[in-house]
């Protein structure tokens, strides 16, 4: 739990001085180049990821059943 707590403390304080690394020293914001295009790209591949993720869950959860219907999954 102590390691967490020092990663979490690393991760909230880390641009708070500009992501400084030892013997590499700190960046600038203004340094970075980011496009619009790339954010978007990332962040369909996570959707992507999720929507995979939970239709594996899905069909591992149906397959753990031997004998299911339907009226068993909508609680009726």
């Amino acid at each position: 739990m102590i390691l967490w707590a020092i990663a979490v403390v690393c991760d909230y304080c880390s641009p708070m001085i500009g992501f400084g690394c030892p013997f590499l020293g700190a960046s600038k914001s203004s340094d970075w180049t980011i496009e619009g295009g790339h954010l978007a790209e990332r962040n369909q591949l996570f959707r992507d990821g999720r929507a995979r993720r939970n239709i594996l869950v899905t069909g591992a959860t149906i397959a753990e059943n031997a004998h299911w219907e339907v009226r068993s999954w909508s609680g009726s």
